[in-house]
Formats: structure tokens, sequence, C-alpha cells
């Protein structure tokens, strides 16, 4: 198995029932995960996407979003996540940059230079419904992900099924991360530390739980605490919040919090002492 698409296939084939995606009240089992993604990609070829095509995936944290990045795999094509807070004009831009074959898009736009194509229009599932056979090879590339553009103009980085494999199998190994992992991941997965973490999902077979956001940072320490989670992802800033509002609170996580992962920036002094400390 040398694709991130192959283990998860194979997670799905060998643990169907076991929950891959959590989202608000909704979750999404391994066996439905695999269907929704082979679904989509019949869709996505219907609307003439094709190997190698690129396609833009511009969402928020929904369980729609996940299935839409690896069935832009299962067609052999290249998968360009766009953060959802990106200007129309601005998206327009980095679509044709992208020349991509389409733009799944979670809000009303204009001005994109391909098909555009709302994320519930094409990940929803029927039992039944037609499903593709995958096209994915290691040496294929697999996402085209756009710098910040703090230093100038935004750059697409280009990564190949190969490269995204290698680095999930990385991450895991050192977070040492197991299939009974519930990770809370309140990052956008159009940011590269967010997709990151959903690579590592295709590795590992764990849960994930996806988090509009930090917010205030009480109802993700609410959900951090009610499912008991074992693993939680988030940038400094988001800690920054935690710790202002919450205080110590999210020490009563220490039974059951086996690892955080913070990435991005780099950590305030105080605010790694505090996480410590907890």
């Amino acid at each position: 198995m040398q694709t991130l698409l192959a283990h998860l296939m194979s997670i799905a084939g060998n643990y169907p029932e076991r929950i891959a995606l959590r989202c608000a009240s909704e979750s999404m089992p391994y066996g439905e995960f695999r269907c929704r993604v082979l679904a989509t990609a019949v869709r996505m070829r219907q609307m003439g996407v094709a190997e190698n095509d690129r396609v833009v995936i511009c969402g928020a944290n929904t369980l729609a979003i996940p299935v839409l990045y690896f069935a832009v795999h299962a067609l052999g094509a290249v998968a360009a996540p766009v953060s959802p807070d990106t200007p129309e004009s601005v998206l327009a831009t980095l679509a044709a940059d992208a020349e991509a074959r389409l733009a799944v898009v979670q809000k009303d736009v204009r001005g994109i230079p391909c098909p555009v194509v709302a994320p519930a229009a094409i990940t929803a599932w029927a039992a039944g419904d037609e499903e593709l056979e995958p096209v994915c090879r290691p040496d294929a590339v697999a996402d085209l992900l756009y710098t910040t553009g703090t230093t100038g103009r935004k750059k697409g980085v280009v990564l190949t099924q190969a490269n995204i494999l290698a680095a999930a199998r990385n991450i895991t190994a050192f977070v040492g991360n197991g299939p009974d992992d519930v990770e809370v991941v309140p990052l956008p997965l159009s940011h590269s530390f967010g997709v990151g973490r959903l690579r590592c999902l295709a590795v590992t077979g764990n849960t994930l739980v996806l988090e509009p956001g930090v917010g205030s940072g009480a109802a993700l320490l609410k959900r951090i605490l009610s499912i008991r989670a074992t693993g939680l992802a988030m940038v400094p800033a988001g800690f920054d919040i935690l710790r202002r509002v919450t205080g110590s609170v999210l020490g009563q996580a220490r039974e059951h919090l086996r690892y955080v992962e913070i990435g991005s920036a780099t950590m305030k002094p105080e605010t790694r002492q505090w996480l410590m400390d907890l």
C-alpha cells in the first residue's frame, strides 16, 4: 500500500463500523467514508475531472471536506485546498493559477474561471451509489497547497502521493498515534497543519473530531472533556485563548489527553509553561 488512499481503503474494509470522523452531532464510520469518497469521485468524473486535473476545495470544517479531498485522489487528480475565508478575487486568482478543472466552494461566488459546485451537491450519498475504481499512483501529484503570501504573492507547493504518505507515516510514528486515539482538530483542513492531521488518519485509522475553530475556547474545552479526547492538535494562538479564558480547566483532561501537537508558529513561554504545568 504505497498511497494514503490505499491505506484508507484497507482500514475501511477491515473496520467499517469504526468511527472515522465526527463533526458537531454527525459521525461517519470508515465504511461509509469509503463509499462516500468513491461515489463522490464518480460525480466529479461526470463533471469532467480526470487524472492530473486540479480541483479547488474551499470550505469550512465539515464532513464533506475530507470526502472531497480523498475523492480527488481517487481520481488521480490534484487537491488544492483553499481557506473558506479567502476573498472572492483571490479565490479566482488561485483557481486560475492552478488551472483548476473544478472548484468546490461552500459560498456563492462569481468570476471563478472553471465550473463551481457546492460540496453538498456532490458528496450526498445513498446505499447503492456507483463507486469509482481508484486511480492513485505513488509518483502522481497529490496536493497543491498555497502559501499564505506574507512575503509576496501566494505560491503553490506541489506534493506527490509519496510525499504525503511519507510525512503521515513519519508524524504518526513520532506522535505514537494508534487506532484508539480520538483527536480533536479545530484547525482548518485547508491549512497544511489541518490537512496533515487528516492524512495521518488514513495511516492510523483513528477518529478525528472536527471543530469549526477555537472560538471563545469554552465550547472546544467542553468537547475535549466530554468525549475524553486522547489527542489535540492546535496552533499556539489557540492555547493562548484556552489559557486566558478557561484557566486551569484543561488540566481535567490529564487522565485521557495523551498528546498535544502544536505547530505553525512559536509559542509564548508563559503559555508553554502553563501547558507543561497542567
